[in-house]
């Protein structure tokens, strides 16, 4: 891609339905909520972390059950939002692609130039 130029033109986010729990139910782990992802591209404001990391404990402060689900400290819309501004999403269509987008307060999500550089 930064042979072609385009480098710049690619944003690429890691995704998955589901987290992992933090005890086995005797075969592995089951699904939970939590998980870490990245975005990588060539205007990416890269280097940075957001959210919080859990604290890997069952009885941590996220943690929701007896086997260790963890409450995500950010939803999916955080950085849905400013990547589908960056993909040209007008701002009066992001509750058409998002939603549940109103159901997060704005200190929840991610503003275009938190995430881009342009």
């Amino acid at each position: 891609m930064k042979a072609q130029g385009v480098w710049d033109q690619v944003a690429v986010q890691s995704l998955s339905e589901f987290g992992r729990t933090m005890t086995t139910n005797g075969r592995g782990t089951d699904h939970a909520w939590g998980g870490n992802h990245f975005l990588i591209g060539g205007d990416v404001n890269g280097g940075r972390i957001h959210g919080q990391y859990a604290e890997p404990r069952i009885d941590g402060p996220q943690s929701v059950s007896s086997t260790g689900v963890m409450l995500p400290t950010s939803p999916w819309e955080a950085i849905w939002k400013p990547l589908a501004q960056w993909l040209g999403v007008e701002e009066s269509q992001l509750d058409n692609v998002m939603p549940n987008l109103h159901e997060f307060s704005e200190e929840h999500l991610y503003a275009r130039g938190d995430v881009f550089e342009s």
